[in-house]
């Protein structure tokens, strides 16, 4: 999750720097939804002898976080367009390390957290990403899965739009507020009230 202007704030007076980052909290009960990409894509999974492929789509990323991710029991769901690789999402079923909010991010039993979604740039807008995100709900709703979350940060509109078309539902707000590039300083949260089954 990156941090821009419109939700980060970030003044510096006498070496110190404070940083405020807004993440909204989704979560969606996973159910049958249908999403089609607009190409011929084939849906899979990463497996750790893809690396170096997975490293290609998406710079900025190091090969030993990836190796932790495999490590640690998470799994990268893909969408392939003629054996290339062109979009990834991310899932975990204990915990995982939410580097914007600095803490440790526990799922609970019923649960899979969804993380570092990326599409490579020429093929967004196509719905490949969505299709590959129904595409590991239905994978989890097939292992007794109920619920899915993901973390958002706020400035990223395309992707705030993208997961409500998916049926994913604002539940928390969550406030990071940290002094130079320690621990934060403390963490504010808002729970929004559960949607209404009718």
């Amino acid at each position: 999750m990156m941090t821009s202007p419109a939700t980060s704030r970030c003044s510096r007076n006498r070496g110190l720097a404070l940083l405020t980052v807004l993440i909204l909290v989704f979560a969606v009960a996973i159910i049958s939804v249908g999403f089609v990409a607009r190409c011929d894509v084939e849906l899979g999974t990463l497996d750790p002898s893809e690396i170096a492929s997975y490293l290609e789509l998406h710079p900025g990323r190091q090969r030993r976080f990836i190796e932790r991710r495999f490590a640690a029991g998470d799994t990268c769901f893909t969408a392939r367009y003629r054996d290339e690789l062109i979009s990834v999402q991310w899932s975990c079923r204990s915990q995982h390390w939410v580097g914007d909010l600095r803490s440790t991010w526990r799922v609970e039993p019923g649960e899979v957290y969804l993380y570092d979604s990326y599409t490579h740039p020429q093929n967004r807008g196509q719905g490949v990403n969505p299709a590959l995100c129904v595409h590991v709900l239905r994978h989890f709703a097939g292992l007794g899965l109920d619920r899915a979350t993901l973390v958002v940060e706020s400035g990223n509109a395309s992707n705030l739009r993208a997961r409500e078309k998916l049926g994913f539902e604002r539940r928390c707000v969550i406030r990071s507020f940290s002094v130079g590039w320690g621990k934060p300083l403390q963490h504010r949260s808002r729970f929004a009230a559960p949607p209404t089954t009718s």
